[in-house]
Order: C-alpha cells, then structure tokens, then sequence
C-alpha cells in the first residue's frame, strides 16, 4: 500500500489486526509503534496507478493533515511514537511542501520528551538540554533539516544543526549531508557554516558518503575556476558568501574544500578506497591549476 501510494486501503490493516487479535486473543497481533510509522510514511505519496480511482480515504498528495490524525489516533491508543515516527511525520510534511508543519512536527516531540521527562520516576524537572533523546531521534531532526533546505530556509536549518547538538542528539552521516546539501545549493554558497558541519564530521569521525563527496568535489572545482559570481535568473549573484569586497577569485575557498573532504576521508575504514579517493581528491586539484599546500601533502 505504501508504495502504490493508497493510504485508504492500508487504514483497513489495523482493523483486520484488531478483529484478528480478538479472535485469537493474541494480543501481540495489535497495531504497534511499527505499524503506526508505517502508516504515517504512506501519507501523501503518488498512487502508482493514475488510471485507478484514488480511495478517498488516502487524501491529498498535498496534505499533511491525515498524518497528524494517525499521530494523536496511535497515541490514544497507549502507543507512544519514537524518533522513526516523527521522522516519517515530518517527511510527509516536506513532500507536502509545508515546511511550518514539518517545525510543528518536532515541537510535539520535544513537548513529548519534556511531558515524559516529568513523568518518569525519581527525577526532577529539568531543562530540554538534559532530555535524554528518543530512540533514533536524530532522524527526526536530520528530516526536519532536510525539510528547511527542500523549502529554501536555509537559516532554519542551520539553527536546527545547532540545537540538536545542545539538546544531546548526535547529527548522523546523513544529517550532516542534508546540511550540507542545503548549503551548496543557497546562493551564495555558505562556505562559513559548510566548515562548521565539516569540522564537526572531522571531530566526530563520520565519513561523507558517496553523494556527499561528489557534491563537494563538485563545489571545489567550479569554486577554483576563480569565478567570484555566476548567473541565476538572469540576475549576476555573488557564488559564495565570506568574499572580502576586493577579492577577484575562490581560489582560498577552493582549497579549503579540497582539504577539508581529504581529511574526512581520511575516517573511511575501507583503507583502499580511502586511499583512492584521497588521491583522486589531490590529483583533481592538481589538475585544475591549484597548488596544494603544506597541510595538503
């Protein structure tokens, strides 16, 4: 059902799981969190089939409304979501193109984390900072992240790299991929934040993956043809953003680049393709016109 984009027919699961249950009294045949998420992540996904008529039940492929429905509808039955079920609330948001939803969703799950928090036994009120995360929360924030850059905010989601660190959850491979994706594509170019999200890479020992290290060595190469703007729209824009006034070229910031993904390379464990790409990543510079520095070698 998910694939074929039909929520309406897959609603009718958890009532066969139910009835089921209850006439075998088995009560682990029960919709759980798995269920749930998954009925979520059907949410607002293109029907396969354009010639069959669409259940009415699945709603827009534009409306983000039924997933907040099986939210509330899970929780009142005694299940409490995790970080997988608001990454795939807040997912359906993104492919909804509402981005304000898509905030709103991990509101309600830091409000669930303060509510439980407050709840639990032995334990004093204490800030959000001192929460401990939710199972596979970071997913939540890395969609959250994804959602800010699909809509263009770029600042949002740089703020949101930040604040998931201060609340104690860990930016995964793929949070700090979707950052950076976000941060290549604004014009400019965040050169300033992109160091940061490639300094925290470097100091938490995660590698960039394989769509991470073309976008990249991508960036690198059209930075060292030393071109200072380019046109979008018809409308001449400056290509990065920590230009000085009087700089002619991107050559400082090329560099920073290339030396940048060598080092988080450098984490990759699979030692021969560490050491190819390394050597690609310093033959391309080379290539290009551009001396590598001390550093470098």
């Amino acid at each position: 059902c998910k694939v074929a984009g039909e929520l309406g027919a897959a609603l009718d699961v958890p009532e066969l799981m139910i009835s089921q249950s209850e006439a075998t009294g088995d009560k682990k045949l029960l919709p759980d969190q798995r269920t749930y998420t998954t009925l979520i992540s059907t949410v607002a996904r293109k029907s396969i089939d354009n010639q069959e008529t669409r259940d009415i039940r699945s709603g827009g492929e534009k409306d983000p409304d039924m997933a907040f429905a099986l939210l509330n509808r899970m929780k009142h039955e005694g299940i409490v979501p995790n970080g997988v079920t608001y990454s795939a609330l807040i997912d359906v948001c993104r492919r909804c193109n509402r981005v304000d939803m898509a905030l709103n969703g991990l509101r309600t799950m830091l409000k669930q984390k303060a509510k439980t928090n407050l709840a639990s036994e032995n334990t004093t009120a204490r800030p959000i900072y001192h929460h401990k995360p939710l199972q596979n929360e970071a997913g939540a924030w890395t969609a959250a992240i994804n959602a800010c850059g699909k809509a263009g905010r770029t600042d949002t989601a740089i703020r949101l790299f930040r604040t998931m660190q201060k609340v104690g959850v860990k930016p995964s491979s793929w949070t700090c991929a979707c950052l950076s994706d976000c941060l290549l594509k604004s014009t400019p170019i965040r050169i300033k934040e992109l160091e940061e999200v490639l300094q925290y890479m470097k100091g938490a020992g995660l590698v960039p993956s394989e769509v991470m290290y073309t976008s990249l060595m991508g960036v690198a190469l059209e930075l060292s043809q030393k071109e200072t703007r380019i046109t979008k729209d018809g409308l001449q824009v400056q290509l990065i953003d920590n230009l000085s006034i009087d700089s002619e070229d991107t050559t400082t910031e090329a560099i920073f680049l290339f030396k940048q993904l060598m080092r988080s390379l450098l984490m990759q464990t699979e030692k021969e393709d560490m050491i190819l790409k390394v050597f690609l990543v310093f033959q391309e510079m080379k290539n290009v016109g551009m001396l590598p520095d001390v550093a470098m070698y």
